[in-house]
């Protein structure tokens, strides 16, 4: 820019024509008009005249004098005239050469100052170009942390999703091999319940049927209750009829004390679920028996000497003709 400004002042310094001062125009004026008099066409195509008398001489002379003297009075007005025109011609020329050079300098000025802004522009979108690159840069970064994040997600809902079918596996093949052991087990409760229904076993009938289901009033495999329990028991293992409930059941046999009690004997209950004889089990002896407790346990084998059950016990009955001892299976 420097560079620029004084190139632009060499220019306009060279551009201003060259002004000769005031006095060289008169002096010079003054001489041409002098010469311009002496030498007129008029006076050098006069002939020459004869010599005066020296009044007349005088008075030529005069006259001369005053004719020069008029001349040169003229020619002085010619050349201030000249000189003012010529001094108006150098002070337009000045002015117009202010003129010229505040115009340029008020377009340097211009220049400059768009030169100032672009170059304000140019900084300013400069800052603006780094700042969006460090903006996409933290958005990058957050998009990286975001990917990882997310494929660290996935990687732990994998692993997750791998252990629960691992887990799945495991409980299909455990309920696999249960559902095959299933229909052996069945098989061989079912064969142990027929040798115990078939050789007369009460005890035994009864501990085989353990874990069947309780329904009010059942009488059947698909459900007992306690009273129809002894009673399929019974009829089914040693033919013996007996009464349908509990109360009718006490009723029937022989009363027996309790430390006279055997395997297969009767064992009665009051003020359970209703005032009276309300329950009734099988004596599997060693102190337990068998019955159908209720729709949350069905069928099973309890201590007598509990003490919800010895705080209801009622007494004990015998029903059969021939009572077999089951110690050996008991133990």
């Amino acid at each position: 820019m420097l560079f620029s400004k004084h190139r632009a002042r060499k220019s306009l310094e060279l551009s201003v024509p060259r002004v000769f001062p005031p006095y060289r125009l008169l002096v010079s004026t003054a001489v041409f008009g002098s010469f311009a008099v002496l030498l007129s066409p008029a006076q050098a195509a006069r002939p020459l005249a004869r010599p005066a008398p020296p009044s007349q001489a005088k008075a030529h002379a005069a006259r001369l004098v005053h004719q020069h003297a008029a001349q040169a009075h003229l020619a002085v007005h010619l050349a201030r005239q000249s000189t003012d025109s010529a001094a108006e011609h150098v002070a337009q020329a000045l002015h117009q050469t202010h003129l010229a050079q505040q115009a340029r300098i008020a377009s340097l000025q211009g220049r400059q100052a768009q030169m100032l802004t672009a170059n304000t522009t140019l900084i300013h979108a400069r800052k603006m170009a780094l700042l969006r690159i460090a903006l996409l840069q933290q958005h990058l970064a957050l998009s990286e942390v975001k990917m990882q994040r997310m494929l660290t997600v996935k990687a732990q809902k994998m692993a997750q999703h791998q252990q629960k079918v691992a887990r799945a596996q495991v409980k299909a093949q455990l309920k696999l091999a249960l559902l095959r052991r299933q229909p052996l087990m069945r098989l061989a409760k079912l064969q142990s319940q027929h040798e115990a229904l078939g050789s007369g076993n009460v005890v035994m009938a009864a501990y085989a049927l353990r874990g069947s289901r309780y329904v009010m009033g059942g009488t059947s495999r698909s459900g007992f209750d306690c009273s129809g329990f002894v009673r399929y028991v019974l009829s089914t293992t040693d033919g013996v009829s007996i009464p349908r409930t509990a109360a009718s059941q006490y009723y029937h046999g022989l009363p027996i004390p309790v430390q006279s009690m055997e395997p297969g004997d009767l064992v009665f209950f009051k003020n359970t679920y209703k005032h009276g004889i309300s329950h009734v089990g099988i004596y599997a002896g060693q102190g337990k028996f068998i019955h159908a407790a209720n729709s949350h346990k069905g069928v099973r084998m309890d201590q007598l000497n509990a003490p919800y059950y010895w705080s209801h016990f009622a007494g004990a009955r015998r029903v059969l003709p021939s009572v077999m001892r089951q110690a050996s299976f008991l133990r």
